[in-house]
Formats: C-alpha cells, sequence, structure tokens
C-alpha cells in the first residue's frame, strides 16, 4: 500500500518500520509498504497519510479493536440505545444496566458473535440450478 510522508524531512531517507523492517522514501516523501505497516503508521502516529486513490481496505481485526474502543468510551444509555437497537434480549443486559464496563463488556461480546457468524466468502448462486 502506497503511503506519504507529512513530515519534510523523511523524504530521500531510509527508516525501520514495524512488519516490514528498513523501507525506502522517495523524493516526494512516497513508500510502498504493507497493509499491516500502512495501518499502524497512518492510524497510530500523526506522520502518515495514505496516497490520494490508495486502496483502503479495512482490517478486520483493527475494526474489532476500534468497535470495543468507541463502546468502553459511550455513555450507559448510548449502550442501552445499541442494546436495544440491536434487539438483544432485555433479560440478559439489564443486569449490566448500571454497570458501564460489564455492559461495554456485554455489546463487545455480541460484536464478536455478530462478526463470527457472518460468512466469511459469501458463495453465489450457480446460473441454472
Amino acid at each position: 500500500m502506497k503511503i506519504k510522508a507529512k513530515n519534510l524531512n523523511l523524504k530521500s531517507t531510509k527508516i525501520i518500520v514495524p512488519f516490514d523492517g528498513l523501507i525506502d522514501i522517495d523524493a516526494n516523501g512516497e513508500t510502498e509498504v504493507s497493509d499491516n505497516a500502512a495501518d499502524i503508521l497512518v492510524n497510530g502516529t500523526s506522520d502518515w497519510d495514505f496516497v490520494s486513490g490508495a486502496a483502503k481496505e479495512v482490517n478486520p481485526v483493527n475494526e474489532a479493536k476500534n468497535v470495543a474502543n468507541e463502546i468502553k468510551t459511550m455513555s450507559i444509555e448510548e449502550m442501552k440505545a445499541i442494546a436495544i437497537a440491536g434487539e438483544y434480549p432485555e433479560v440478559e443486559w439489564t443486569k449490566f444496566a448500571n454497570k458501564p464496563k460489564l455492559m461495554a463488556g456485554y455489546l463487545i461480546k455480541k460484536f464478536n458473535e455478530m462478526q463470527a457468524a457472518e460468512p466469511e466468502d459469501k458463495e453465489e448462486p450457480e446460473a441454472g440450478v
């Protein structure tokens, strides 16, 4: 994946990055790195951006972490609203309704169950059958 350095001092240099090790940065401040390295550099620091036009794929592991972090920062009212909107059985979540950490854990568990239940490759029906 192609990324670009925001720091002008990183042009035409070599640096060591996670996953990829030593990389070359061209005169424009751009470099080609693995998806994992790009994700860490762009989302984990303020020194890098995706090159315009580069595909920004969502890493499922990072998506789960982001959802978990978002849930943990929500108010208890927001968490209740999610439980209601998700049509989760009220019997399951009402015992956590006044305990933010437990309610967050419950919602994260439900999110992970939903992710695990989704088929990874949806098969298309064969034509003429």
